[in-house]
């Protein structure tokens, strides 16, 4: 009959041999080798590495950011504004006009008063 002492033991071997074993493994086993390839990144490079390389490759206009060559043609629709900012986000120059807060309130309920309601209910009114 097996103890239950011999079971945790061959546990903590198989557990052991399993931590012995991980190093062997490739750095990044969830990584295809083609993504290395295409970053011109051996598979043993840090993960700073994978990672400065995948955010210059993702920020290469050559790759694709921003209008790209086509960008006369067309706007960008708010999900690209939104997941682009850098590329599509032009901040206001100036405040337009300056308004008292009665007068924010005002406009506030007229254009979004779902908003409105939320932030009567909250603490900031």
């Amino acid at each position: 009959m097996v103890s239950v002492k011999q079971v945790v033991r061959y546990a903590m071997v198989v557990c052991g041999l399993s931590l012995l074993a991980a190093p062997v493994q490739a750095n990044f086993p969830s990584v295809p080798k083609e993504t290395y390839e295409a970053l011109k990144l051996d598979r043993s490079a840090s993960p700073k590495e994978l990672y400065e390389a995948l955010i210059k490759r993702y920020m290469d206009p050559e790759q694709g950011v921003g209008k790209g060559k086509y960008g006369q043609y067309w706007q960008p629709v708010s999900f690209s504004k939104y997941f682009d900012p850098h590329t599509f986000y032009k901040p206001p120059q100036a405040v337009k006009e300056v308004a008292s807060r009665q007068e924010c309130v005002k406009c506030h309920t007229d254009e979004s008063p779902g908003w409105v309601v939320a932030w009567k209910k909250s603490t900031h009114a």
